[in-house]
């Protein structure tokens, strides 16, 4: 089980759009884990920011390099997050298939300790908002240490002048839908693939 996991999440690993695919398809299936779709809908966003990087404006606001450079910083953070919470999801489907906590496998993922009493708690009835705000924090606090604080990323792009100009225009703000229920499509790298 852990090495099928572990090859599910380097499957889906592989770039932004079978990441945002793997957390629709993983939604679709689990819907009580309203984590699930946040990150769908941050990582697509981090998609469009990926491809407006090549878009037909910011070419000419931005050097190839520096876009290269804002390209590695969206892609490292939204690699990073779903290596550290894809297992936990997949942890998630199979603890509920066989109707057992598994979450004490967190450490063999390399996953934060703290996540283990916020799984425990939901799977003991606990609230699920309780759970989604954990999983936030967590992977904000991930990708803070391992990103945003990256000497390379501090120099190269957060502390740019274009990256702080995104922020005051409120350019990095993910909307996200509050009515209507998903509908599936077909499953190209959700929890059963790979």
């Amino acid at each position: 089980m852990v090495e099928r996991i572990n090859n599910q999440t380097s499957h889906c690993n592989r770039n932004n759009l079978t990441r945002t695919e793997a957390y629709r398809q993983f939604y679709f299936k689990h819907p009580e884990i309203h984590w699930a779709f946040l990150a769908h809908m941050v990582s697509r966003n981090g998609g469009w920011s990926m491809t407006d990087l090549k878009g037909e404006f910011l070419p000419h606001l931005l050097t190839a390099r520096k876009r290269e450079h804002f390209f590695a910083f969206f892609e490292r953070a939204n690699a990073l997050i779903f290596q550290d919470a894809y297992p936990q999801l997949l942890l998630y489907e199979e603890s509920k298939k066989r109707g057992e906590n598994l979450f004490y496998l967190l450490p063999v993922f390399h996953v934060s300790k703290f996540m283990k009493l916020f799984w425990d708690n939901y799977l003991e009835g606990g609230m699920p908002q309780l759970l989604t705000l954990a999983l936030i924090i967590n992977e904000q606090n991930y990708i803070e240490n391992r990103v945003v604080q990256n000497y390379f990323f501090q120099d190269n792009v957060v502390k740019t002048w274009q990256f702080k100009g995104q922020e005051a225009m409120n350019l990095t703000q993910v909307l996200l839908p509050g009515e209507g229920s998903p509908k599936a499509g077909n499953p190209t790298c959700g929890s059963n693939s790979g």
